[in-house]
């Protein structure tokens, strides 16, 4: 009894999906072309001078210009002076010129503020933000104040 009905749904599946349909063969060989072309290796020129070019064994062997600075990050010491009696109370943003915020605090206006940050080397000016006032410093000596006279 079994038999007879997996003979049954074999030949049912046969007759309903034989590829007499023509719309199954051309998805049929679009399939089968678009994984063949999808395993192909891209060929791509050497850079010019790659003929040449020395190929480093260990990172002692890598020889870099005396001006190329190796850390990804530097340190920046943020002051924010106060004004007297100025009642005000905001956030501190420290914004990179893309958009970025790396550092935000609600400050009181009336109050001094200190901290070191750590910024990615990738930005010599910052834009620091409070309440409104928009400021951009450099970056590069390690030191930015910001004061509200």
């Amino acid at each position: 009894m079994y038999h007879k009905f997996g003979f049954l749904f074999a030949i049912r599946w046969e007759n309903q999906y034989k590829m007499k349909n023509p719309i199954f063969k051309i998805a049929f060989a679009l399939l089968f072309l678009s994984s063949l072309t999808s395993c192909m290796k891209e060929v791509t020129p050497a850079p010019a001078g790659a003929a040449n070019a020395v190929t480093a064994k260990t990172t002692s062997d890598i020889k870099a210009s005396k001006d190329f600075k190796w850390n990804t990050t530097n340190s920046l010491n943020l002051s924010f002076k106060g004004v007297r009696n100025d009642v005000r109370v905001a956030v501190l943003k420290v914004v990179t010129p893309d958009g970025g915020i790396l550092f935000k605090k609600l400050q009181k206006a009336n109050e001094d503020y200190s901290i070191q940050l750590t910024l990615p080397a990738q930005y010599d000016k910052v834009s620091l933000q409070f309440d409104g006032v928009n400021r951009t410093y450099d970056t590069k000596l390690g030191k930015v104040e910001m004061n509200l006279n």
